[in-house]
């Protein structure tokens, strides 16, 4: 692990490493064995290619997917070359897939009709321990994302504030973006659910991968997941996004709540937590008894 990711908590650099070993496995595979970094040719990045092609036709492996294991190898030669200085051909440029939009579908919200009267309806989660029943009412009023909810500590839950919130930092974890830091109000049922968690997810605490599996995989044990894998537990972020917008919420206060960067601008602290506040409450779900 370079300098450029001492900000990782052990799981993500467990995640990091896990990833790129199977990005290597996959590629010694395709070549038939292992390969000197200064013997590899144009024909053997075009054969890695045609494996990663081949695999999104015929097992419906998304392009998104296979691209990110083809940059993952790329990324790694370009550095080791550059930090060798081996001054290598250039044999990755023009390698990824092209996205066509035919096999690359990306997940889709859920209607907050489907939410209110499914997700939210005490029955449908009945069998989901609690704990994480009150992560996916968080993420649904929030559009948190898990990792950064089941990473919360107590000090940043602030349930007595006039306007409740909870705190998004990089104390002990890399954030995805400097954007993401920042404060999300709590309103119907993340609040709710955040008030019997006033001291975080003890439970699940830098396990995000293995609860959004678990999650995910009760959402298709109990054909919660109309769209297929297009549905899956990071929708309801997606959801909130689509919300937001209905109600004619403004462009960069959306990008503050969901925490992305925002192009074009480079400073500036985003939406005041009275703002988000406001727009949150305005799409905030009915509470239903019993949750």
């Amino acid at each position: 692990l370079s300098s450029a990711h001492h900000r990782k908590s052990p799981a993500q650099r467990k995640k990091w490493r896990q990833d790129r070993d199977t990005t290597i496995t996959t590629f010694i595979k395709v070549l038939g064995g292992d390969k000197p970094i200064a013997d590899l040719q144009r024909a053997d990045i075009l054969q890695l290619r045609n494996y990663w092609q081949n695999r999104v036709t015929s097992e419906g492996i998304t392009v998104h997917t296979a691209n990110k294991n083809i940059m993952q190898i790329s990324a790694m030669y370009n550095l080791v070359n550059d930090i060798e200085d081996l001054r290598l051909p250039r044999v990755f440029d023009k390698a990824n897939l092209i996205d066509r939009g035919s096999s690359d579908k990306k997940r889709i919200p859920y209607a907050a009709e489907y939410i209110q009267n499914t997700l939210l309806n005490p029955a449908t989660l009945r069998e989901l321990n609690q704990d994480c029943r009150d992560l996916i009412y968080v993420i649904t009023e929030t559009g948190a994302r898990l990792s950064e909810v089941v990473n919360l500590d107590r000090q940043d839950i602030h349930l007595d504030a006039p306007i409740p919130y909870i705190n998004i930092v990089d104390r002990d974890r890399e954030l995805k973006s400097l954007k993401s830091r920042r404060c999300l109000p709590l309103v119907g049922v993340a609040l709710v659910a955040m008030r019997r968690h006033p001291d975080g997810f003890a439970r699940y605490k830098q396990k995000e991968n293995a609860v959004s599996a678990n999650i995910n995989k009760f959402l298709t044990n109990h054909n919660l997941r109309p769209a297929g894998k297009l549905h899956s537990l990071y929708s309801l972020r997606h959801s909130l996004k689509d919300r937001l917008q209905k109600v004619n919420c403004d462009y960069e206060t959306r990008e503050n709540i969901m925490g992305h960067e925002i192009e074009g601008i480079e400073y500036g602290l985003g939406a005041d937590l009275e703002t988000m506040h406001h727009w949150l409450a305005k799409i905030a779900f009915r509470v239903p008894d019993g949750i």
